[in-house]
């Protein structure tokens, strides 16, 4: 059996459970989500972000704020468990598999795209 690049990945019946932080979070979100697409896709993808999206309690506890220069930031950190189909994880495959033919894979996603591959 191959060893695990993490061990924030469970393989459950219905696919994969991750535990992703908040950056995790923004980079699926900003990073691996396809903007355009057929519908099945885009549906897939509205059901990724609907999981791991932010509520407005969560945004004030971890005080993350929109920064003037572009991107996030937050003062507490968290993880989040995200139980994604086998359609999702699926999806978020073929973007990391997109990046990385491309060779387009920020150093700081690394760790997110190894457990996504796995």
């Amino acid at each position: 059996m191959k060893p695990k690049a993490s061990e924030n990945k469970a393989k459950d019946v219905e696919g994969v459970k991750m535990k992703l932080g908040i950056k995790d979070r923004f980079d699926v979100i900003n990073h691996l989500s396809p903007k355009q697409g057929n519908i099945i896709d885009l549906t897939i993808t509205k059901d990724i972000s609907n999981k791991i999206s932010f509520d407005q309690a969560e945004l004030k506890k971890l005080g993350i704020k929109a920064r003037k220069e572009g991107g996030y930031e937050w003062f507490k950190e968290s993880t989040k468990i995200v139980n994604f189909t086998n359609a999702e994880i699926e999806l978020l495959r073929t973007k990391v598999t997109e990046l990385d033919n491309q060779k387009k894979i920020p150093a700081d996603m690394l760790e997110l795209c190894l457990m996504i591959r796995e």
